[in-house]
Parts: C-alpha cells; sequence; structure tokens
C-alpha cells in the first residue's frame, strides 16, 4: 500500500494531507488522491476513515482490486468496524464474488449496520446467486430503510398543484436535456458531443444544458457553446462529496420552477 516510505506524522500534518487527498479526489484527480492517501496511511497509526476513503479512491479510479487488498488489510486492524465490511461486500460484489459479498454483507449485519447500501449489495448478491427469497427480503429491508431517512424530508423543491402548461415545440431554449459533467474522461466527454450532434436530428425542440466545473477542459466547454450548448459553471460547496456534482442537473427543475418558463426536463 506504500508508494514511498514516510515518517511519523504530527496531527497537524496528517490533517493537512487529508484535506489535500480529499481536494484531489473532488477535482478528479484519482491518482494524486491515492497517492497522497497512501502517504497517509504509511504514516500511521491505522486508522478506518484513512483505509476507507484510499479503497473508495481505488474504486473510482476503477483498481476494484486495489481497493479489495486495502479493505481487506483494514478489517485485519479494525474488525469490528461495519461500514469497512459492508464496502468490502460491495466491491466484491462488483468484482464478481457474490458469495464473499453475501459473507461480507452478514458480517457487516451482525456487527450493527442496517443502511440500504448494505442491503442493496446482499439483496443484489443473493439474487445473483439464485437465492430469491432472501433477495427479496433484503431488497424490501432496503426500501423500508431507505423510506425511515428520507421519507419525512420536505421536498428540495415544491411541486405545483396545477398541471404544467402545455409543452411549446417552439421555444427549444426552454426545453432542457440537462447533464452533469466534471473531469475528462473519455467514456462521458465523446458520447455528449455525439449527443450534440444529434440533438437536431432527433429532438429539434430541446435544448441541452451542461452543469460543469473547473475541472473540465475550458476547450471542451469552448466547443459545447459554439455548437448551441447552455452551459453553466458550477463550483462544488466546501465539505460537499464529489458525487454530489451528479444533482447539479436538477437545477435546471429548480430554475423552472423559479421563473415559471414552460417546458420540460
Amino acid at each position: 500500500m506504500m508508494d514511498d516510505p514516510a515518517s511519523a506524522l504530527d496531527p497537524a500534518a496528517h490533517d493537512a494531507l487529508r484535506q489535500m487527498a480529499h481536494a484531489a479526489y473532488a477535482r478528479g484527480d484519482l491518482e494524486e488522491a491515492a497517492h497522497l492517501q497512501r502517504k497517509i496511511i504509511a504514516a500511521g497509526p491505522p486508522d478506518a476513515d484513512d483505509a476507507l476513503f484510499l479503497a473508495l479512491t481505488l474504486y473510482a479510479a476503477r483498481d476494484v482490486d486495489g481497493g479489495i487488498a486495502s479493505l481487506r488489510d483494514a478489517v485485519a486492524h479494525f474488525p469490528d468496524h461495519p461500514g469497512l465490511r459492508e464496502n468490502l461486500g460491495v466491491f466484491l460484489l462488483t468484482s464478481g464474488d457474490a458469495e464473499g459479498a453475501v459473507l461480507a454483507c452478514r458480517s457487516a449485519q451482525t456487527l450493527g449496520s442496517a443502511s440500504p447500501n448494505v442491503l442493496d449489495c446482499l439483496s443484489e448478491a443473493l439474487l445473483s446467486l439464485d437465492r430469491h427469497d432472501e433477495a427479496v427480503e433484503a431488497g424490501r429491508a432496503a426500501l423500508e430503510a431507505k423510506d425511515r431517512i428520507f421519507g419525512g424530508r420536505a421536498p428540495v423543491v415544491a411541486m405545483p398543484d396545477t398541471p404544467p402548461q402545455p409543452f411549446n415545440p417552439a421555444a427549444p431554449d426552454e426545453n432542457v436535456i440537462a447533464y452533469s459533467l466534471w473531469g475528462n474522461e473519455q467514456r462521458y466527454l465523446v458520447p455528449l458531443m455525439e449527443n450534440v450532434r444529434i440533438l437536431p436530428h432527433l429532438f429539434p425542440s430541446w435544448s441541452i444544458r451542461v452543469y460543469f466545473d473547473d475541472s473540465v477542459n475550458h476547450a471542451f466547454i469552448t466547443d459545447l457553446g459554439r455548437l448551441g450548448v447552455q452551459t453553466r459553471h458550477m463550483i462544488l460547496a466546501q465539505g460537499q462529496p464529489g458525487h454530489r456534482r451528479l444533482l447539479w442537473r436538477f437545477e435546471a427543475i429548480r430554475a423552472r420552477t423559479d421563473t415559471g418558463t414552460p417546458g420540460a426536463v
């Protein structure tokens, strides 16, 4: 797990490195985030959250085997930590080891975890093993857990009581297909550009809007603008996890609700 030898760090230096690692992760520099996180772990003492963050960084970089190794090492140090076993279950399921995933998820439950994440993983793993009754039981428990967590929350955007205004095909700027975009992975950039190309042919009454941050190559955003794409620059709020960027595209709903403009998202 070590990139290079690291001497012992005082708490302030540890925290500074952690902030740097999390910042690298947030801007999509997964290699740098993993490098920094390995330094933190090598300097010791063992910390479950540090090990978990390294594993999640490796997972995001599609190094599932590396993430599994990191989690197994962490479980050896912290055998009573349910979150480590829960995530180990998810990683093992991703790698195709459904039996191992079931064992890890059951261990997490034994240690007190009742999170929707562990239940979702358990349900999918059991289903892949054709243990259908158990899969249904775990799936139902996952839905009930999610309802307990989110069911009582007020909606972020109030839904209107009246029917929406009629769709106006003559106003494509108000009929928005929205995307969130960060980083520069070609598996996202290439399909997005292809969607921009075929939009006039398939959806002539619609526009594409992209919510992006500074991690996206500026030239790519410039090209989108030249092709008529609406672009909205976003900043991930301090302390927010990187996956919150996925919700940026729903700003199109808020914008339409605030302005009262017709169209659909």
